[in-house]
């Protein structure tokens, strides 16, 4: 993704005139106390009082309910619906309710996303307090509900209902849409102390995510004795709600944003040929104080302008090249903030609507006549055939994770991108990789399969359905009668489904926390998402299957626990052909993130040790290419074993791919990501793992000691890593 820093000015975000609604205002002391309610009225003029001489509610509010019917081009991007109260008291707690119900009569149904948005009193946009999506079948009714906080006094929050993914047939109904701030003003985040169920659980923004982690913030205890006692893999820090992904920082009044966003173009490719009435154009954007707009030019002049994410160009996300003309032509994308900081980001693209003038049909050469056919030799008799000796069966070589015998997800998913000679080192490389250095030597690095990793299996048409709920929506997934879910504190399952009956081809299932209840055949988790992992290009929601979660929500950095997770198919084939995952201290972590990253975390329940020395979530480290891997040895082991090879395919994939950054952990820790043990079967592909991780194989002469004598050669050379300074490098 070319990336490039912006500033944006202030749009004003208003609900359209046309929109009526009703708003309903009583007047609270406390959760329990209702006084007398004033009837408000939207229309040309906005809220207008009915009731006259009661006085508005300065803590509570509901706007009225809402029929309509979504009238559209399929498969554009449109805002089907705004509600809007406006809570007098920060802290407040905003609830929506929306009735949701698809007439379409075949395809899947339509994608709905439901934002909560804050916007001052000057109608800027503050932040996205709550973000979800849910799938409507077809002929199928949906009641979802979404909630958040309002982070100041008087500011407005809007509900903002829009179809990602139009259904085929007649489109999405909406009925009994209602907002509602309701309660007196919550405890400030920090203070909060109660676990919530998910559903209920706000979001507070990107300062103080909500973390009902019982590990957050937990100390580690200091370095072992010489003589390795077993213990346990450090638990990795995954997101526990549905926290939305938000921009990095949060400016205060005291210190105004002045950072341009961060943009990128996800389609077309740069120097792509293009042609037809239906050439997507599509833009991804992130700001610390919220992006207000994007603006696109075709060749310098305006097109349209998009305020609401995913931005695209024109109202169905695609631009009309039939009217332009053949050749080079450069499509611009200007992202402004809500602070007034602006970036403008230029793609070339050439413009082929030719028609192909077809080949002459050649002239076939005449049928020459052919010669006679000889008289053969008489067949002379031939001489006993030898019994061959049998053909030994070479044991079969195992195909790559992934389906159809490939690795998931897109082949542009920044995971699957291998590292291009030239990427220059971030300015902060030596001192982030000396602070590794340090860490590794104080705390003995993990290769994890057990704890805190997930077994991933792959549902069959025979295995049973199992039910769960992501973002408030029950899904259904097979799974075989024996299955195990994940050890640690994450307890975290992985379902991949070929062929799912609901959401399509190559569906996976994440749940974080996991339980089962096998004689109801339901999962409960409390963090769950959805994701597409087709490794074809074929697009799901107008999007390439990246990892990111069209369902839910993902871990530490937003997306797929399996992207960058190492398989046992891998290690048996001799190649891993992708970037590893790998959890990190939480204390060695800013609060900023990245792209691959769609969020970040970290530092969760701490504070950063050196924002000079730490690193930002999605950031990829590479080993020294001219470290000869087949020169480094496993302590304790010899050349020609599994637990050798297997280092070796590490370091390769190291210098090839890198590694990423994707979770926090326990302070100084470091944790590379297997498959768990239960559906990898490592001790049959490597050997016995020891106390329930693979870190032997990983750890160097630097390594506090684990009971096995390490020389130079041994492991894996933390203090040879460097770090990019991008983590992408193809445009995704």
């Amino acid at each position: 993704m070319h990336l490039v820093r912006a500033r944006a000015s202030a749009r004003r975000l208003t609900v359209p005139a046309a929109l009526t609604g009703l708003l309903a205002v009583g007047a609270m002391t406390g959760p329990a106390q209702a006084a007398p309610s004033k009837t408000y009225q939207y229309g040309p003029a906005g809220w207008t009082g009915i009731n006259a001489g009661v006085a508005p509610a300065s803590n509570a509010g509901t706007s009225g309910p809402r029929v309509l019917r979504a009238t559209r081009r399929r498969g554009a991007t449109y805002a089907i619906e705004r509600h809007v109260v406006t809570p007098r008291r920060r802290g407040v707690r905003i609830a929506a309710n929306v009735t949701l119900r698809s007439s379409a009569s075949t395809g899947r149904g339509s994608i709905v996303q439901l934002q909560l948005r804050e916007l001052d009193r000057s109608g800027r946009l503050v932040r996205v307090s709550a973000s979800r999506h849910v799938l409507v079948g077809r002929g199928g009714y949906r009641r979802v509900g979404i909630r958040a906080q309002a982070r100041r006094a008087g500011n407005e929050v809007m509900l903002r209902i829009v179809e990602l993914r139009a259904a085929r047939g007649h489109g999405l109904l909406l009925g009994d849409t209602r907002v509602t701030a309701t309660g007196a003003a919550a405890a400030p985040p920090a203070a909060r102390r109660v676990r919530e169920p998910l559903a209920t659980r706000p979001s507070v923004g990107p300062a103080r995510p909500v973390s009902p982690d019982p590990d957050a913030g937990a100390s580690t205890p200091p370095p072992g004795p010489r003589v390795e006692v077993p213990v346990p893999v450090p638990p990795i820090t995954t997101p526990r709600t549905p926290v939305i992904p938000t921009p990095p920082k949060t400016p205060s009044p005291a210190t105004p944003d002045t950072e341009p966003p961060v943009l990128g173009f996800l389609a077309p490719l740069a120097g792509a040929t293009v042609s037809g009435a239906s050439v997507p154009v599509w833009v991804a954007a992130n700001d610390a104080s919220g992006v207000a707009s994007v603006r696109f030019l075709i060749d310098g002049r305006s097109h349209s302008v998009d305020r609401f994410a995913p931005y695209a160009i024109g109202p169905g996300g695609t631009w009309d090249t039939t009217g332009v003309a053949n050749g080079p032509h450069t499509l611009t994308a200007v992202a402004t903030d809500t602070e007034g900081n602006r970036a403008s980001l230029d793609l070339e693209v050439v413009v082929d609507n030719t028609t192909p003038t077809p080949d002459p049909t050649p002239t076939p050469d005449p049928t020459p006549t052919p010669d006679p056919t000889p008289t053969p030799d008489p067949t002379p008799t031939p001489d006993p055939t030898p019994t061959p000796d049998p053909t030994p069966t070479p044991d079969p070589t195992p195909p790559p994770a992934g389906s159809s015998g490939a690795y998931p997800f897109d082949p542009l998913a920044a995971v699957n991108q291998l590292i291009p000679d030239g990427i220059a080192s971030d300015a902060r490389s030596d001192a982030i990789v000396a602070q590794l250095a340090e860490n590794v030597s104080v705390m003995k690095p993990f290769l994890a399969s057990e704890s805190d990793v997930p077994p991933v299996y792959v549902s069959a048409p025979t295995d049973p359905w199992y039910t769960t709920t992501v973002a408030g929506t029950t899904v259904r997934f097979r799974l075989p009668d024996s299955f195990a879910i994940g050890g640690g504190s994450d307890a975290p399952l992985v379902v991949q489904d070929p062929n799912h009956p609901d959401y399509g081809t190559d569906v996976e299932l994440r749940l974080w926390q996991a339980t089962v209840d096998t004689k109801n055949r339901t999962l409960s988790a409390n963090g769950a998402g959805l994701f597409h992992y087709n490794n074809d290009g074929a697009l799901f929601g107008g999007q390439r299957s990246l990892g990111q979660p069209f369902l839910g929500w993902g871990t530490g950095w937003g997306l797929s626990i399996t992207a960058g997770l190492i398989r046992p198919e891998e290690i048996q084939a001799g190649e891993i052909r992708h970037a590893i995952r790998f959890a990190y201290s939480n204390r060695d972590f800013v609060s900023t993130f990245r792209a691959p990253a769609i969020k970040t975390d970290q530092p969760k329940g701490t504070t950063t040790r050196n924002p000079a020395t730490a690193m930002e979530m999605g950031m990829r480290l590479q080993l020294d290419p001219s470290l000869d891997c087949d020169t480094r040895t496993v302590a304790g082991y010899s050349n020609q074993s599994n637990e050798t090879r297997t280092l070796r395919i590490v370091c390769r994939a190291l210098q090839r791919y890198g590694m990423i950054a994707v979770d926090g952990t326990s302070d100084r820790n470091l944790v590379l990501m297997m498959e768990h043990q239960s559906t990898a079967g490592w001790d049959s592909v490597i050997g016995a793992a020891r106390y329930g991780s693979y870190g032997h194989l990983i750890r160097d002469v630097t390594s506090p000691s684990d009971g096995l004598k390490r020389d130079a050669n041994s492991g894996i050379p933390w203090s040879r890593m460097r770090v990019l300074d991008r983590s992408v490098f193809t445009l995704q």
